[in-house]
């Protein structure tokens, strides 16, 4: 009961967000092409019922992130709290894609969203499993970090703290 009641909240918290930034992104899609729709159905499929649907819309905002697509830059900060939703999803797959995701997202923009996930990570009122799964995101970064090191070499030292602690 307790999981069926966790993704009703889940759905509802992503429900929402993708409401708003569905809203926010109504006149971008009119000036850009294909990507913004594209952007726009995988935000929606966040919503959906069905797993293989988000799942779809997950990898499709790891790629708009990795692309460096502008409207999904943009809206960076409301795609990291969809993204931190989605790993509370009771489906492995859907959460194992939003790590994907996220660590995409804190690779792109490691400044903001490196704090964020730390302090996620530490959030006593999360489940284990959703700790977990924030720090299965950080050990991705970490690795990722640590062949740009020479580049990122401020945020090893919070990363690295983050993991052990």
């Amino acid at each position: 009961m307790k999981v069926k009641q966790t993704d009703d909240v889940t759905r509802l918290k992503i429900e929402s967000l993708s409401k708003k930034i569905k809203h926010l992104s109504i006149g971008e899609s009119k000036k850009s092409n294909g990507q913004a729709n594209e952007f726009e159905e995988a935000i929606l499929g966040l919503n959906s019922k069905f797993m293989p649907t988000r799942t779809h819309s997950l990898i499709t905002l790891k790629r708009l992130i990795d692309q460096k697509d502008p409207l999904t830059i943009k809206n960076r900060n409301q795609i990291l709290t969809l993204l931190k939703a989605s790993l509370s999803d009771s489906e492995s797959y859907v959460y194992l894609h939003s790590i994907n995701a996220l660590s995409s997202l804190a690779l792109a923009d490691t400044d903001n969203v490196l704090m964020v996930l730390i302090e996620a990570f530490h959030d006593k009122t999360r489940t284990i499993e959703e700790r977990v799964n924030v720090g299965q995101v950080l050990v991705q970064l970490d690795r990722y970090i640590g062949t740009l090191s020479f580049f990122l070499h401020l945020h090893i030292d919070q990363l690295n703290a983050s993991l052990i602690s």
